[in-house]
């Protein structure tokens, strides 16, 4: 696979490979049956008139088809103030795409025998996180589908607020609590763990959970009413919402998963990537529920796995249907950018999609 991925709001295609001796001409990636040039026409047009109708400074997408990255582009603007323009190698706050990747590092853990899934978190520190009784019956896989009991946001290190495993309540505290469990079980830093064994290993070069000198000339600030807010440079990671990534990397992420086979050192097994996928926990009945680390959607096309992102002035959403081999990566720097993102969706792969009408809606708001 090549990306060009140069130019002020470049975009790219994989390449069409021609074999001059062939008896046939491969044909050209569709997506549902689509043309990918007529997919990618209407999805510049949709991009452009939705940023302006909301209001969004930049934007940054990749579309995964035949479960690879076939076009990613740059629109708009990394700042209102410079105006420097958002291309394909544009770094964006991932927020809560922070935790596809701490999930699926973690559950390579799970496949070394570091950590077990139904293991209470508790046996593997040698200290508390929270005194009380609950704390002791946190497992992994409660962190990972949301039901470990945690509350969602505190500035501190939260508090178990239900019984562990009973209800889904969405938590960035309990992924704290897993940062912590697996700092002491690799016996270092999420970011440099994250680094040596999933960002590297997969071609990830923009990807990280603290700050690095490149990012400078390439960040996009987060916008909120128009207004440039505080940039964050991290100097350690948060397994919630902390990491920087571009939409190429984290599509590339994405096609992992789609392609699992038998695994290696950093990848997860098939076997893994099936569990990972199938419903932990139901959070609308009959359309959404919760898998290992990603939101899990049942629609008219079959499944679909999903996260957004919130923080600070970016908002992001990801698809991918596994089965269909289809994906798409929205990244963007305004405080109104997911109002956009459904939109970019049908139009990239189709369907219906109850991540937004049944959950993130009530987030959006009116």
């Amino acid at each position: 696979m090549v990306l060009a991925l140069g130019g002020p709001a470049a975009g790219c295609h994989r390449p069409l490979a021609v074999d001059p001796d062939a008896e046939t001409v491969p044909t050209p990636p569709t997506i549902g049956g689509v043309a990918l040039e007529t997919v990618v026409a209407r999805l510049e047009q949709v991009i452009s008139a939705a940023m302006e109708r909301a209001k969004v400074p930049g934007l940054a997408v990749a579309l995964i088809a035949g479960g690879e990255v076939v076009w990613v582009k740059g629109f708009g603007v990394r700042s209102l103030q410079t105006r420097e323009p958002v291309t394909p190698q544009t770094v964006f706050r991932g927020a809560s795409l922070s935790k596809n990747l701490v999930a699926y590092a973690a559950l390579k853990m799970v496949e070394t025998g570091a950590l077990e899934l139904d293991r209470p978190l508790a046996d593997y520190v040698p200290e508390p996180y929270l005194p009380g009784s609950r704390i002791q019956e946190i497992t992994l896989r409660m962190v990972l589908s949301h039901t470990s009991g945690f509350s969602a946001l505190s500035a501190d290190r939260g508090l178990v607020v239900y019984r562990p495993g009973t209800v889904f309540a969405y938590s960035n505290d309990a992924f704290r609590y897993l940062q912590w469990v697996m700092e002491h079980v690799s016996g270092k830093p999420l970011a440099e763990y994250m680094e040596e064994n999933l960002f590297s290993p997969l071609g990830l070069a923009s990807t990280s959970f603290v700050w690095t000198a490149d990012y400078e000339d390439r960040v996009a600030r987060g916008h909120n009413d128009g207004s440039e807010v505080p940039l964050y440079r991290p100097s350690q990671a948060n397994a919630a919402y902390g990491v920087y990534t571009t939409a190429p990397d984290f599509a590339r992420f994405i096609t992992e998963i789609i392609g699992a086979g038998e695994g290696d050192a950093a990848r997860l097994s098939r076997a893994t990537v099936e569990e990972m996928l199938r419903p932990q926990v139901t959070v609308v009945e009959g359309s959404l529920s919760w898998g290992l680390g990603w939101g899990l959607e049942h629609g008219e096309t079959g499944r679909s796995f999903w996260q957004w992102g919130w923080k600070d002035g970016y908002r992001n959403f990801v698809l991918a249907d596994p089965d269909r081999g289809l994906g798409v990566v929205i990244l963007t720097n305004g405080d109104e950018g997911l109002r956009i993102c459904e939109e970019i969706v049908v139009t990239a792969i189709g369907g219906e999609h109850p991540a937004f009408s049944d959950y993130l809606n009530r987030w959006i708001g009116p």
